[in-house]
């Protein structure tokens, strides 16, 4: 009897915790287009202008070697973008990867992001993870099951981090490389530097071109957690691969590499499935 009564009690208990997780899913969802809604009404869009030939002059040699062969001219001025990522993820140095898909929002003017991924940690069982850069600040969620939260991690390190992030996938979407609040520097005839500067902070990093105008890798220092407190460290994203989507060449596969005094830690591979620019709506 006791045995009965207790197994019952058992079943109650799983059947409210799958309720739950189902409920806060929904709810998360809901928060998650909330955010995105809000992102894209602030998106300034001043001009309905088709890039030109001339708005590549401003531009060292490389980058606009890297325009051209994106294909950006005569394509329409950006003011949003949306995209959607698959690949596989790193928790930490040796940790094992698992498979992730990801959907992310942008606005060029001001310049944000939010991106949301579903990592499966297990059969089961994933985290969902929302990044975003708004107002010159970024913030990370992290909810095992979509249901409570075990990171909320916001602060000077994390603007940093989350603005150097944008920066480095405007490779996506090419036509914000010609956005004022950014600065660029020649530092020879394959490689440039790079400077954002928006509301009091800039960072900046290195860009380094093929011969044929692709664009090789990003790389500048970066804050990175460890345990409670953070540290900078070399940050770059190799490209992997290049697609011709919507018309425009872009890196559709890439990696991020801490370069630590311990080797090389590799935490997230991924590809570029679906790109869409100035589409106001969001993703089912």
């Amino acid at each position: 009897m006791i045995l009965k009564r207790a197994l019952s009690i058992l079943g109650l208990l799983i059947v409210l915790f799958i309720a739950l997780v189902i409920y806060n899913n929904h709810f998360s969802k809901l928060d998650a287009k909330g955010e995105v809604q809000r992102m894209y009404a602030n998106a300034r869009m001043t001009s309905h202008d088709t890039i030109t030939a001339d708005d590549l002059k401003k531009f060292p040699e490389p980058v606009r070697r890297y325009l051209q062969y994106s294909r950006i001219v005569g394509t329409p001025k950006l003011h949003m973008v949306r995209l959607k990522q698959q690949g596989q993820f790193q928790i930490g140095p040796n940790r094992g990867w698992n498979d992730f898909e990801a959907v992310q929002y942008y606005t060029i003017d001001p310049p944000a992001f939010i991106w949301f991924a579903h990592i499966q940690m297990y059969p089961g069982v994933w985290i969902t993870v929302r990044d975003k850069y708004d107002n010159g600040k970024g913030n990370m969620l992290v909810k095992p099951l979509s249901t409570f939260t075990i990171a909320d991690a916001k602060g000077a390190e994390m603007d940093q981090g989350a603005m150097l992030r944008y920066l480095s996938e405007i490779v996506w979407f090419p036509g914000a490389w010609l956005s004022s609040y950014l600065t660029w520097e020649a530092i020879d005839s394959s490689s440039v530097r790079v400077t954002m500067s928006y509301y009091d902070m800039k960072v900046s990093g290195e860009l380094t071109f093929s011969s044929r105008g692709e664009l090789v890798d990003f790389r500048t220092e970066r804050y990175r957690a460890v345990g409670d407190k953070f540290e900078l460290a070399p940050w770059v994203t190799p490209v992997l691969k290049y697609s011709e989507m919507n018309g425009v060449m872009i890196p559709s596969e890439g990696e991020a590499i801490w370069k630590l005094k311990d080797g090389d830690f590799s935490y997230i591979r991924l590809k570029v499935t679906e790109i869409d620019y100035n589409t106001p709506t969001l993703y089912e």
